[in-house]
């Protein structure tokens, strides 16, 4: 287990003055150990992971900068949402942590459909309509195309080796069909 320093130490550890380590005590980015100490590891995790860094830092305090919206304009912390700086560079650091990460998600989800990896929505619900209407129709003159011929028969196990050699049949041809409508590149004869 790391030893604890004093604010002053973990300051100097971190090349920064002590007011900013306080600043970033009270502002919740980072944490002391129960002893009161501060554990420099875990200290530099948080205030990596809570400090944002596209912000420029006052040498002395470790707040940001402050900017003017126009020469005449009273300065503002970068941010200006009103709270002290601490505050919304704790709630900054979370909500871009969220933004990242779903900007993410949402640049893997764009790249798979563009290599193909994914489809839309609307094409596989397309898909899936169509394969329906494709499987109620073949069933239906399966069983309009069958009933004649096993009428004819007059035994169980012709019948039942009739049937099976159409449903494979049957089964074969919707598999190529599903083939052909799984394929967006391909026109498909069917309308709604």
């Amino acid at each position: 287990m790391a030893k604890g320093l004093s604010r002053r130490g973990y300051a100097r550890h971190r090349g920064v003055s002590e007011a900013a380590v306080r600043q970033a005590i009270k502002g919740g980015r980072i944490t002391l150990k129960q002893d009161g100490t501060i554990d420099p590891r875990a200290a530099d995790r948080q205030w990596e992971r809570n400090t944002d860094p596209t912000k420029p830092r006052n040498s002395v305090t470790g707040d940001p900068k402050r900017r003017k919206e126009s020469p005449d304009a009273p300065s503002m912390p970068m941010g200006g949402n009103g709270k002290g700086p601490a505050e919304s560079t704790a709630g900054y650091a979370k909500a871009r942590g969220f933004r990242e990460v779903y900007a993410a998600r949402l640049a893997k989800l764009a790249y798979e459909e563009r290599i193909g990896s994914m489809v839309p929505r609307a094409v596989v619900e397309r898909g899936a309509y169509l394969a329906g209407q494709e499987l109620r129709d073949r069933i239906l003159l399966f069983s309009a195309k069958l009933a004649p011929v096993v009428a004819r028969l007059s035994e169980e196990r012709a019948c039942r080796e009739l049937i099976q050699k159409e449903a494979r049949a049957l089964i074969e041809d919707l598999r190529k069909s599903l083939e052909r409508i799984a394929r967006p590149e391909e026109p498909v004869s069917r309308h709604r």
